[in-house]
């Protein structure tokens, strides 16, 4: 169960619409995600980057963003919120694949809470991989 500061909200209006985002995965280190705006930034709360085993796309949050990850490629917000509940706390990064949605919720009390839905979009090329987020302001 999320604790109160990460409580599901009753309804979401949209804050951006679905915008797709290209992240380089190349040995240049972990990019981060701003969540309030689609786009890459210095220091994000969301970070991508390549397994150093494997090569595969990992996404890790900090502990102000808690993360759910649904087997499904299209989920509602509810569906995210519903995810987030039974998420447990900060895990292991997540793998990134094509046929799963990624939900992600801001949880810093000095701002609105954000739900984000990130997928990855085909084909993918060598050295970067294309996700597509859509974010909603969580509404009490």
């Amino acid at each position: 169960m999320l604790p109160p500061s990460h409580a599901a909200p009753a309804t979401f209006r949209v804050r951006y619409p679905a915008t797709l985002v290209t992240v380089p995965i190349d040995d240049t280190g972990p990019q981060s995600l701003d969540l309030a705006q689609p786009k890459i930034v210095d220091d994000g709360p969301v970070q991508i980057s390549a397994s150093p085993a494997t090569g595969d796309s990992l996404l890790a949050n900090d502990d102000n963003v808690r993360a759910a990850m649904i087997p499904a490629a299209d989920v509602t917000p509810d569906d995210c919120a519903d995810a987030l509940r039974a998420t447990p706390g900060p895990g292991s990064p997540l793998p990134l694949r094509t046929d799963r949605t990624y939900c992600l919720m801001t949880a810093s009390p000095a701002e609105p809470q954000t739900l984000v839905r990130l997928n990855v979009e085909e084909p993918q090329q060598p050295g970067e991989i294309t996700l597509r987020l859509k974010a909603w302001d969580a509404m009490p």
